[in-house]
């Protein structure tokens, strides 16, 4: 491991004391975890992953095909046209 310093608003610093106290670990090892889950959530392949298990949440969408609906919006969005695509 190495040491490195960083700068903390006392909020930031007061709310990562208080998730160490609770998990009873260091307030560094908070600090590991959430770098870890904030380059994994910066990876292309998790964010790929993000958007796959999150389409379908507008269920009037459900059953359309993906990318007939970007089609739709890209069309509308190049129109100017603000309204919902097609059920």
């Amino acid at each position: 491991m190495e040491r490195t310093q960083v700068y903390l608003t006392s909020e930031q610093k007061a709310r990562l004391e208080a998730i160490a106290q609770i998990r009873s670990v260091s307030m560094a090892d908070v600090v590991r975890e959430a770098v870890d889950r904030y380059l994994l959530a910066s990876e292309p392949s998790q964010l790929l992953a993000a958007i796959n298990e999150t389409f379908g949440v507008a269920t009037e969408w459900k059953d359309r095909d993906g990318v007939a609906i970007q089609r739709e919006l890209r069309a509308m969005w190049e129109d100017g046209n603000d309204a919902k695509p097609k059920d």
